[in-house]
């Protein structure tokens, strides 16, 4: 558009290589949860066993934030292009946030915003998924 007001997009997916280490999981819940009856030790697994649990702990944040800097610097920086990565917690995003922020090499760092937007709250509208919202 002329005025600029819309713009291509270009999408480029990217997925970190990540590894989990069950064992040392499984560990460290075991000595975390000992106190606790055996009952209590299920539903609390149960509770955090979810995936995105996963990607939202710090060592996974720094993963991908270390591959999105070096994509972006290696193969977008200076051409024009911005970036975009969605999470779906606030607090998620700005761990990524405190990890541009911190970069030390040179090489990779970025200038990087947060942008949120609050939950619609709206009455009678369809979410995404197809369900009516009240």
């Amino acid at each position: 558009m002329r005025d600029e007001s819309v713009l291509p997009l270009l999408y480029e997916g990217r997925a970190a290589k990540l590894s989990v280490n069950k064992q040392q999981i499984d560990k460290g819940f075991e000595r975390l949860s000992a106190p606790l009856t055996e009952e209590a030790q299920k539903d609390l697994k149960k509770k955090f066993a979810t995936i995105s649990k996963v990607y939202e702990s710090i060592q996974v944040v720094e993963e991908v934030a270390y591959d999105i800097s070096s994509h972006y610097c290696k193969n977008w920086q200076g051409t024009g292009f911005k970036a975009q990565l969605a999470v779906p917690k606030i607090d998620t995003a700005i761990r990524y946030q405190r990890y541009f922020q911190g970069q030390t090499d040179p090489s990779l760092k970025i200038n990087t915003r947060v942008v949120f937007t609050p939950p619609d709250s709206r009455t009678d509208y369809e979410d995404v998924l197809g369900g009516s919202k009240q």
